[in-house]
């Protein structure tokens, strides 16, 4: 164990297990037009990444017994199956996997279902377009992913914390159908806490990112002849300009409603070489 300032609290070393790595990706690099003074370039990749635990030695008997599951991905959680919020009563509900008659949220529980967060696939796109000394270049990345909703990173609903607009829309009264539980002044029960370790507090957080776009113009040799510079470039270049995606949240990418998305940055200059 190690003190979080470190950058990570412990280090998995000689670990009893075999892991198995697989994925595949397909790249794209093509010239779409070639002729006089115009070039149009287009590249681009899309692949996915899986791994499994093939064996670890004792596993029912080390600390990650209740984490892992041998012939599962290690992106797995143990996770309680959300059913929505009951309209009678307001309360989260969950699936009795056991069927016992009550849920159990413990490490242990047989209530707990297995959930694999990894992505579908991910990639990106880019094109390239040449004319005489300008040139324009953008760039677009993808990922295919279920992440944490809104909810999952703040706190309870009703507490002095930053929430989002979507609690407005709350149950309040028997028969309201809605996917946020009731508000209550005496604290939260169960119900609630059983909804951040269950399934519930994933959704849709694929996304389609405007990564880079750039465009740049290279003066003639002759306009700087005299001074000796050569390769006088004027560029403009914009990052992380637009995001299209569905999730309900600050950002799909960060997931961290308390946090801040990938900056939009502008930059402009000129350079000289000599």
């Amino acid at each position: 164990i190690l003190p979080a300032f470190t950058g990570f609290t412990e280090v998995i070393n000689n670990s009893p297990a075999a892991v198995q790595n697989s994925g595949w990706e397909y790249t794209i690099n093509t010239t779409i037009i070639s002729t006089g003074k115009f070039k149009w370039q287009i590249n681009g990749n899309v692949g996915t990444n899986r791994n499994k635990l093939l064996r670890y030695d004792n596993l029912d008997q080390s600390p990650y017994a209740n984490i892992y599951v041998v012939g599962q991905s290690l992106n797995i959680q143990k996770l309680l199956h959300y059913t929505g919020v009951d309209p009678a009563t307001g309360q989260y509900s969950f699936e009795d996997v056991d069927k016992d008659g009550t849920i159990d949220a413990g490490a242990s529980s047989k209530d707990k279902i297995v959930i694999d967060n990894s992505a579908d696939y991910m990639g990106g796109i880019g094109t390239q377009l040449k004319y005489g000394a300008f040139e324009l270049f953008v760039f677009a990345n993808f990922v295919k992913q279920r992440g944490y909703n809104a909810l999952m990173s703040t706190f309870i609903a009703g507490t002095i914390t930053n929430q989002p607009a979507t609690v407005l829309g709350r149950w309040q009264k028997p028969g309201d159908i809605s996917d946020i539980g009731r508000f209550t002044t005496v604290g939260a029960s169960s119900d609630v806490y059983f909804y951040f370790v269950s399934d519930g507090i994933f959704t849709n957080a694929s996304f389609l990112r405007l990564q880079n776009l750039s465009a740049s113009y290279t003066f003639p040799d002759r306009f700087f002849k005299k001074s000796g510079f050569k390769d006088v470039r004027m560029y403009i270049q914009g990052q992380n300009l637009a995001t299209i995606t569905n999730y309900k949240g600050i950002d799909p990418e960060t997931q961290n409603f308390g946090g801040f998305p990938p900056t939009k940055v502008f930059t402009a200059g000129i350079r000289f070489t000599y």
